[in-house]
């Protein structure tokens, strides 16, 4: 067997920024437009034959279009020499169109959502300084996840995307201490709602085992992280990270699956060296590692 895959991807965003200098607050707002649209083909061919001859139900052609219309202002305002305050809010309008050839389906999804933002700033000192921010983000799914084509590995195991997806969204709240600008300290929360992910599904008359993406669960992590960033000398230069979380996952949908939660840690150190005096040879070593956790719906094991 072969396989002939085109993928082909045009992208156009255009974006007007402006800046207003007010007495009581300094405020910048703009619009953005963006327009996206993918091509993908795959073509199927048995050449158990000598010749190839191609396999209309293994193939597949897919196209995705996704446009975005998104507004959004913020404001700074430095309320006196230790406080600082911005806030921001930026809303989207949101247009997809998913069309399987293949199966002749076509999917269509229309939303408009708000992100709002903000951020407080209190100066302690000249060397040390605490932050509070808040912001809200989405997801949205990839084309291939968008795609209701079953793609076989084998005859008891396929893959399929799912037309009615839509985002997933994260809320995060943040408390940030910064000493020197060498030592950063935070503590953070965040919240996931409609989570994206492909859980397992099996068929007990079939026989099959197959994996299907769905909004099925909702997530919360809570976060502690430390970084060091070591610059005395001129010829080595290293920033080192220590992050401890404890993740909870629960599923949304009625799937027959469990509920995870448990903790986890990552710890990375990444140097950089100057070699000679002209400052011509550098060189690096880093490391990272990431203990066993639970991702979503899996558990990982450990990695470096």
């Amino acid at each position: 067997a072969t396989n002939s895959g085109i993928q082909d991807i045009n992208m156009y965003s255009a974006r007007v920024d402006l800046m207003a200098p007010l007495k009581w607050m300094a405020l910048s707002y703009g619009g953005k437009v963006y327009f996206s649209e993918t091509n993908y083909e795959n073509q199927y061919f048995d050449t158990t034959t000598g010749a190839p001859v191609f396999q209309a139900n293994q193939s597949n052609v897919f196209q995705y279009l996704e446009n975005t219309q998104a507004l959004y202002i913020s404001g700074n305002k430095k309320i006196n020499n230790k406080w600082d305050l911005k806030l921001g809010v930026r809303v989207e309008n949101t247009q997809t169109k998913g069309n399987s050839f293949t199966l002749n389906q076509i999917n269509t999804n229309n939303y408009i959502q708000i992100f709002p933002t903000a951020h407080i700033q209190y100066t302690v000192s000249e060397n040390q300084a605490f932050s509070l921010n808040f912001g809200r983000r989405l997801s949205r799914p990839r084309y291939n996840e968008l795609n209701p084509f079953k793609v076989s590995y084998n005859p008891y195991s396929y893959t399929q995307g799912n037309p009615f997806l839509s985002p997933s969204f994260t809320n995060n709240i943040e408390l940030q201490h910064t000493f020197k600008d060498v030592l950063f300290t935070s503590l953070s929360f965040l919240n996931t709602t409609n989570g994206i992910g492909n859980p397992p599904f099996f068929d007990e008359n079939s026989k099959v085992q197959y994996l299907l993406d769905l909004n099925y669960y909702t997530s919360n992590s809570y976060n502690l992280s430390e970084t060091y960033v070591f610059n005395k000398w001129d010829w080595w230069e290293s920033e080192n990270q220590a992050n401890l979380y404890y993740k909870t996952m629960h599923v949304t949908k009625n799937i027959n699956l469990p509920d995870n939660k448990g903790l986890g840690a990552y710890f990375s150190s990444y140097n950089s060296f100057i070699l000679n005096k002209n400052k011509t040879i550098k060189g690096e070593i880093n490391f990272w590692y990431q203990t066993p956790q639970y991702d979503d719906l899996y558990k990982t094991a450990s990695m470096a």
